[in-house]
């Protein structure tokens, strides 16, 4: 499971479970998101996101992200614990690693749009669990 986050000024958090490796030299990866979200409206405008691999521990926090009943902008990060990384987006605290990444290619394919990005800076926290989701729960891959 991992969850994708935008650029301020009201960066958009969604949990997406389409990411995948593209490439290693350079490295890169891809997401995919519906062309009506928020979330690919501001990546596509911004040109770059942060993806945060979440921990075992963290399904709730994945359930908040993946909410309709979410608040938008800043309101939706009210109490979720997390700190402002290198490129002004928010790391979330807890998460396995993150990833932060450039946009190097937006491709259109039916309702979604797949963002194709350069890794620019990765961060690791101590060895954890992480989160994955498979036939409608989430699991741990360990």
């Amino acid at each position: 499971m991992v969850f994708i986050l935008s650029s301020p000024p009201f960066p958009p958090g969604t949990t997406v479970s389409s990411l995948a490796s593209v490439s290693l030299d350079p490295p890169m990866l891809l997401v995919c998101l519906s062309h009506t979200s928020r979330g690919a409206r501001t990546i596509g405008s911004t040109g770059e996101f942060t993806v945060n691999v979440l921990g075992r521990e963290q399904s709730e926090l994945a359930g908040w992200f993946a909410s309709s009943r979410r608040p938008l902008g800043s309101a939706g990060f009210a109490g979720v614990p997390h700190r402002i990384g290198d490129t002004g987006i928010p790391v979330l605290d807890g998460a396995v690693a993150h990833l932060d990444c450039r946009v190097a290619q937006e491709v259109s394919a039916g309702d979604h749009s797949i963002f194709i990005g350069e890794v620019t800076g990765i961060g690791c926290a101590e060895p954890a669990d992480p989160l994955a989701y498979h036939q409608g729960q989430f699991l741990s891959l360990r």
